[in-house]
């Protein structure tokens, strides 16, 4: 499938969220809770012993070629840009209740109807609206059901909504993040919004993150010039486009060093926050962008915007800039091939 184009922005870059080749073809993104709630006494989406909520041991074994790995990384941040998207490209979350009426959600796509099936009743607001950006990302999440749908050029029109791809999650909360081939509840192994099968919501930083000042979750970014037909669990899949070999596979896992004091760097307090979640959780690449791209909450639905004060007036590419890149590693890769 062919990439999209993305238009570079000080404050957004677009993620290429449309998948590769599957045996369905097809693509891939969150919006708001407005009222700050007390740190979940567990992990609040997927398995808590999974990947994206664990925290990492200081001793994990990090790849023979880390620092090939990361200075790629560096470098791709240098020549491409970075940049934490919020507003465009980004993904708004509509958190829904046990009552809220169910929409129906026209699939582009065909072949797909299996998918199709599973969109037919979507609990989402009829006013709901997708990132901006022709991605136009959007991801419901019910908590009663503990169920996710998400949404890749989702939009409205005159006979309903619309997308040219989606993904069902039923069980979030023990689901280790990635969709897979199973029947009980049903599930497609090619479904969700981003080339590499993970989930839109692994990696997401939320706004109740980032106003309790703490991330306890892997963070998902994105990246150019990821490898083609090569990716590291836990990547299914990948939309890379390199032959290099030396290019990042998507799915790749990185940390920064848990022996580097960050009291030791003037770093922006929305970056501190992004360092401390790498230091802990690490970080995943699970998708292609035109730069190198933080993922976070769209700050829609809701009244007013609270990025302003929790960027304490910097700009995202600002934010992302400060990220201390050179001192990160690259764990282990588990690399799989397209055959």
């Amino acid at each position: 499938m062919a990439v999209l184009a993305c238009a570079l922005a000080l404050s957004a870059c677009g993620a290429d969220d449309a998948p590769p080749d599957r045996a369905e073809p097809g693509p891939p993104a969150t919006a708001v809770a407005e009222e700050p709630r007390p740190a979940p006494a567990r992990a609040e989406f997927f398995a808590a012993d999974s990947i994206w909520n664990e925290p990492l041991p200081d001793d994990a074994p990090l790849d023979p070629r880390s620092d090939a790995l990361v200075e790629r990384l560096r470098r791709l941040a240098s020549d491409h840009g970075t940049t934490v998207n919020i507003r465009e490209f980004s993904t708004p979350l509509y958190r829904v209740g046990r009552d809220q009426p169910t929409v129906r959600v026209q699939l582009d796509e065909a072949r797909a109807p299996e998918l199709q099936r599973a969109i037919d009743a979507v609990p989402l607001p009829r006013d709901a609206r997708p990132a901006a950006g022709t991605d136009a990302n959007l991801v419901v999440y019910q908590e009663s059901t503990d169920t996710s749908w998400e949404f890749w050029r989702f939009r409205r029109e005159a006979d309903g909504f619309h997308a040219g791809w989606a993904g069902k999650m039923v069980g979030v909360r023990e689901n280790p993040g990635w969709f897979r081939d199973r029947t009980d509840p049903f599930e497609r192994r090619f479904w969700g919004i981003t080339a590499t099968n993970i989930a839109k919501l692994a990696g997401l930083v939320t706004l109740e993150d980032l106003r309790r000042g703490r991330i306890d979750h892997v963070l998902a970014v994105a990246i150019p010039e990821a490898r083609r037909d090569v990716w590291s669990r836990p990547a299914q899949n990948t939309d890379g486009v390199s032959d290099d070999p030396g290019a990042i596979p998507e799915g790749a896992r990185f940390r920064l060093d848990p022996k580097l004091d960050l009291d030791t760097l003037e770093l922006p307090r929305f970056t501190r926050i992004l360092a401390e979640a790498a230091q802990r959780h690490g970080i995943v690449i699970n998708n292609t962008a035109g730069a190198v791209v933080f993922h976070a909450q769209d700050p829609r639905p809701g009244d007013g915007n609270p990025y302003p004060d929790l960027l304490d007036g910097l700009v995202p590419a600002q934010v992302a800039r400060a990220f201390p890149y050179e001192h990160l590693q690259a764990l282990e890769l588990r690399l799989e091939r397209r055959r």
